[in-house]
């Protein structure tokens, strides 16, 4: 559905694009830590309607997301853009 690196054609390969998109964009301190964990979704089944967000045909499509989380009762979480390699 995407084009690589954001392609993937089984689980394994959702789930390592998944990771990888957030990988080394935002470093993020809570209260002055590093606490984030990594979540990630259950390979998931979508239905891509007519006028999707992606602008493909309608369809049915697999997905996977991941996206880190700071703990309960986190005060102070200050982003910093981490810039990417070339």
């Amino acid at each position: 559905m995407e084009d690589p690196p954001f392609f993937g054609s089984n689980e394994a390969e959702l789930r390592e694009c998944a990771r990888a998109a957030d990988a080394g964009t935002v470093t993020l301190t809570v209260d002055g830590k590093f606490p984030l964990t990594l979540v990630e979704t259950p390979l998931l089944t979508i239905d891509l309607p007519e006028d999707n967000i992606l602008d493909v045909l309608p369809q049915q499509a697999l997905s996977v997301a991941a996206g880190f989380v700071a703990p309960a009762g986190a005060r102070d979480v200050r982003p910093r853009p981490t810039p990417r390699a070339p």
